[in-house]
Parts: C-alpha cells; structure tokens; sequence
C-alpha cells in the first residue's frame, strides 16, 4: 500500500541542476486528508525551472500528474499516491500521511 498524496507534498524532478524538487498543488476542493486536498489524476505541479545548456529557465507546461494503480476514486478521478510520477518531470516523494491507497 502507499501514501495518499496531499497539496505540497515534495516532487523530485529528474532534472539535473536547477530546481532538483517542486510540490504538488491542485487537489479535491471537497476530499482532504489532514486537512488538506487530496491529489487527483491529472492535477499539476508548482511552476519550476529546469537546466537547458547554462541556464535555467521555466519549465514548459507543468506536467499532470498520472496514478500508476487506479483502485480509489475522488470527484470522479483517480487518487494519486506516492510514488506515482509527473511524465518527464518527476515522482512524488514518499509522504508522512496515515491514509494509505492500495
């Protein structure tokens, strides 16, 4: 079983250099845990920078997150977990919830 991911909760990026995490935001506006928004199927992430050549610059489109095992529902969407990724951008880090997702 793993985590239910929650608003803020840490994304490492695959990046090298620049913003090495992010968070995630979004989330149900009726489904909290620890009182805070639960992470849906297609929710994004804050906004951050990646490396292109010497630079740092803003990443194109934060990625929606996608959830690996679909087995709860929130609003019609798949709960998100940790573990579960941002395609191209990152995973969300293992988080300190008490409420698991199988």
């Amino acid at each position: 079983m793993r985590n239910i991911s929650t608003v803020g909760d840490n994304v490492t990026t695959v990046h090298v250099g620049c913003d090495l995490t992010t968070k995630t935001i979004g989330g149900a506006t009726n489904v909290y845990v620890g009182l805070l928004p639960v992470i849906l199927n297609g929710d994004s992430n804050v906004p951050h920078t990646l490396k292109i050549g010497d630079k740092c610059v803003p990443h194109p489109a934060p990625p929606t997150v996608t959830a690996q095992q679909i087995t709860v529902y929130a609003n019609g969407r798949p709960v998100v977990g940790a573990l579960d990724s941002y395609a191209g951008c990152g995973m969300i880090d293992v988080s300190p919830k008490t409420v698991f997702i199988p």
